[in-house]
């Protein structure tokens, strides 16, 4: 579904630009009778066993299905029901080590981790260890302003916090359009 028929302004399309870059894809691991989520999951896309999308279904639906002969799940048509503890994979019994689920999902951006060392009492950058911030290139701006803004730094030249409004106020027009 698009926002508009505008090739480079559509904003669905801009958000989905952005978000692609967290898009993953993991072979989940099986323990205790789950399929685990990855450490990094935020949103749950689509579960995949034998090249086939697994449908998801609430837990309290599962006796409901299991005991319909028609809804049955089965290996062709197999079902999920996620928890805390992670995926209860079914088809014509329950999954389990045997079976190879994947997952395709957004994951969590990485945590951002400024390393340093002390040189003569001050700190000292330290790229060792650091964890740069995971954005598309589009959001670096924002971020910077409003760091320093959040450092107490004030943009005292008028003119270039005058610019950046008009520049934002301009990138959310031609996305709307």
């Amino acid at each position: 579904m698009h926002g508009n028929d505008t090739e480079y302004s559509d904003m669905l399309d801009n958000l989905n630009e952005k978000i692609s870059e967290f898009e993953k894809t993991a072979i989940l691991s099986y323990s205790a009778g789950y399929f685990l989520p990855p450490a990094d999951l935020y949103r749950v896309g689509t579960v995949v066993y034998s090249n086939r999308e697994v449908e998801r279904i609430n837990k309290n639906e599962y006796l409901y299905i299991a005991q319909a002969p028609l809804a049955k799940p089965t290996d062709v048509r197999p079902i999920y029901v996620k928890d805390n503890s992670g995926f209860k994979v079914y088809g014509n019994n329950e999954f389990d080590n045997t079976k190879t689920v994947s997952l395709n999902y957004i994951k969590k951006p990485a945590k951002v981790i400024w390393n340093y060392q002390t040189v003569a009492g001050n700190a000292q950058y330290k790229a060792t260890g650091s964890q740069d911030f995971e954005l598309h290139p589009s959001e670096e701006t924002d971020l910077v302003i409003n760091i320093l803004a959040l450092c107490g730094v004030e943009v005292r030249d008028l003119s270039i916090y005058q610019l950046a409004v008009q520049e934002e106020i301009r990138d959310t027009q031609e996305e709307k359009q």
